[in-house]
């Protein structure tokens, strides 16, 4: 399908929730981390500028009456996949989970195929050029809605 260009990027709900995905590693900008069982992984997450935060809407406030206490959205999400080395994780958080789970719904996608899989390299190399520095939330939210995506086919 190519280059996906929807601008609709629910911005303040994900930047919350997707936080919680790179952050939870407690490792802001650190090139490498050695797993458990000895395999080598790329951290990357940089802080969002304030200024690049100041031009995203702002978040209605959610009454947590209405909110459950969990949901389980992975019958809805590509496959797991591993970032390797780079420093991507905020790609992979905004692009190939984000992005991935808003067209799945939209088109109706299982993601059995790399057509139907939306590619965090896309992003990750707009974002920082080629090198392997990092990149921040935001950032990637600000590359999506100014240049969209590609599937990992294209």
């Amino acid at each position: 399908m190519g280059v996906f260009t929807s601008r609709r990027v629910h911005l303040p709900a994900m930047l919350a929730a997707l936080v919680l995905v790179c952050a939870g590693t407690m490792a802001w900008s650190q090139p490498l981390h050695r797993l458990p069982d000895g395999q080598v992984v790329g951290l990357g997450l940089l802080p969002t500028p304030p200024e690049l935060l100041r031009t995203f809407p702002k978040a209605p406030r959610l009454v947590s009456k209405h909110l459950r206490g969990s949901a389980d959205l992975s019958s809805q999400m590509p496959p797991a996949a591993s970032q390797g080395s780079a420093g991507s994780c905020a790609s992979w958080a905004t692009t190939y989970y984000y992005k991935a789970f808003q067209e799945g719904k939209e088109h109706g996608w299982d993601f059995s195929s790399d057509t139907q899989r939306i590619s965090p390299a896309f992003v990750y190399n707009l974002i920082n050029g080629g090198s392997n520095g990092g990149s921040s939330l935001g950032g990637n939210f600000s590359i999506l809605i100014k240049r969209g995506a590609s599937t990992s086919a294209s």
